[in-house]
């Protein structure tokens, strides 16, 4: 697997610990800072717009603008941290990149699917998500601390997950404006050895 861009982890037998020398709580204290001013940025993040002249079908456009607005809302709104809510185990980090995470997996389909929102500094939305269609069940834990953003462009870690669709949808901001929308499905076919894209469509 590639190196993570960030892993959280807690060891809870270390909670009874002597506490943290100054130098490291000053550390975390900056670490806390810093997240503070990225959500911060994005929490003022207003809603894109649409211009007729971008799109060739506006109708559509419509209908992604709304599904883009409505994932900008949400990474806006899911605060940082370790958690389960409504069954649904949570992620939700902030990259070296000041890319914001919520990986998310529903606890009573362990290892059937894992999604994952992303937004970046520049209001860029990447929605992912691994989903099981054939074969046994694996466990998907080991992508809860560090999302899917590493089975993009590294066919050896898709391989590793066979029978398992990955599928993408990136909205591309310009200043206020949705410019675009890709869209891609693909997979590691056990028979051919290979990746395979079920289908991939740019809409502008």
């Amino acid at each position: 697997m590639a190196k993570p861009t960030f892993r959280f982890e807690v060891n809870l037998k270390k909670r009874k610990a002597a506490r943290p020398e100054p130098q490291e709580e000053n550390q975390v204290a900056e670490e806390r800072k810093w997240e503070a001013k990225v959500e911060e940025r994005l929490a003022h993040m207003t809603p894109a717009r649409v211009r007729e002249a971008d799109w060739e079908d506006l109708l559509t456009a419509e209908e992604l603008l709304a599904a883009y607005n409505a994932s900008l809302a949400r990474g806006q709104r899911v605060q940082l941290g370790n958690r389960i809510e409504a069954g649904i185990e949570y992620r939700v980090f902030i990259d070296e990149w000041e890319n914001k995470h919520v990986v998310t997996q529903p606890l009573n389909a362990k290892g059937q699917r894992i999604s994952e929102l992303l937004v970046d500094a520049q209001g860029g939305v990447l929605r992912l998500s691994l989903e099981r269609h054939d074969g046994p069940v694996l466990s998907l834990d080991c992508y809860m601390g560090i999302g899917l953003t590493e089975l993009l462009n590294d066919e050896a870690e898709l391989a590793r997950v066979p029978g398992y669709s990955l599928q993408l949808t990136r909205y591309q901001r310009e200043a206020e404006f949705l410019i675009g929308v890709d869209q891609v499905r693909k997979r590691f076919d056990r028979k051919e050895g290979r990746i395979i894209e079920d289908f991939a469509v740019r809409l502008s």
